[in-house]
């Protein structure tokens, strides 16, 4: 019996000794396979061995195509995807990654200039231009742009009013990140360059969105009744100097006439005065005999002065 399982043993043992052979052969061709290396169209490639970037200059870098290296345990070729644009989101002031947060000290927001609380998700877009320098901290990418994104937002809304941030200061917001971002980036030196901002959702705590509701509604309000108001001026004001101007124009045609009609009896009266200094009697004579016909002609009667010097005949109709 005992030489039986004795049998059975070496068997087994033979076979694994047959079998190791094998397997380490496998094994050793896969650690050689490891350091061919194949690096696609939109890829470049950093070779580190033993932590250490290879090459020199734009040696460091390898293009698209095959290349071989030391096996995995020698060499860690860092493939880096320099075609595509990448993308990050950032909800670091935007609560537990929703703004229906019931817990407001202990979720992510940010605090704008006139101590409000707002909650804020951006997205943040980039490239890689500089491969080598991306490499150095591939593993700490995401925390980078993480922490640079956050604290850059929080310095440029901590600056700003709360009805900016959610309205008219946005693209105010985009273009500051944007530009005080890739500063931070670049005194790093991650290899990195933002392409776009985005800012996803800006919106107040669940806890307060009635009181903002409310302050939008009366700002929209104003600002219909401000365009309106600017639609009736730009209305009335043409119509008032339009009637304003008609009303000069009147007034100093009446004013021509009525100082024509004026000169014209002022000229009339001197020269009547000039007839009246050296024949008083004719000329009163024959201004009553005027005055009294127009007054009787205005009653509808008719009067017949004699040149005789009788008395005057009146003939009513």
């Amino acid at each position: 019996m005992i030489s039986k399982n004795t049998e059975t043993f070496e068997t087994i043992l033979n076979s694994l000794i047959k079998y190791s052979k094998w397997i380490v052969i496998v094994a050793l061709i896969l650690i050689l396979l490891s350091g061919v290396v194949v690096v696609q169209n939109d890829e470049a490639a950093v070779v580190l061995r033993f932590g250490k970037i290879m090459g020199q200059g734009e040696d460091q870098i390898k293009g698209p195509g095959l290349h071989f290296t030391f096996p995995y345990i020698v060499d860690e070729v860092i493939k880096v995807p320099v075609g595509k644009v990448q993308e990050q989101s950032i909800v670091t002031h935007y609560g537990e990654g929703s703004w229906i947060s019931s817990d407001i000290p202990n979720s992510g927001y940010i605090l704008t200039g006139d101590q409000n609380i707002i909650l804020i998700k951006v997205i943040a877009k980039y490239r890689i231009d500089d491969p080598v320098q991306y490499a150095l901290y591939y593993n700490e990418i995401p925390q980078i742009i993480d922490g640079v994104i956050s604290g850059e937002l929080n310095q440029i809304v901590s600056n700003m009013n709360v009805d900016s941030v959610l309205t008219s200061g946005k693209s105010e917001i985009v273009s500051a990140l944007t530009r005080d971002g890739q500063r931070q980036f670049n005194e790093i030196g991650v290899g990195i360059k933002i392409t776009n901002i985005e800012l996803t959702d800006v919106v107040p705590p669940s806890e307060t969105v009635k009181f903002f509701n409310g302050v939008n509604t009366a700002a929209v309000e104003k600002e219909t009744r401000i365009q309106q108001a600017k639609q009736y001026q730009s209305a009335a004001i043409p119509e008032a100097e339009a009637k304003s101007s008609t009303l000069i124009k009147k007034a100093q045609i009446d004013q021509s006439n009525l100082v024509s009609i004026a000169n014209s009896e002022a000229s009339e009266f001197n020269g009547l005065y000039q007839q009246y200094i050296t024949n008083p009697k004719a000329i009163m004579n024959g201004a009553f005999r005027i005055r009294v016909a127009a007054a009787m002609q205005k009653m509808g009667a008719t009067i017949v002065i004699p040149e005789d010097g009788t008395p005057p005949k009146l003939f009513l109709p």
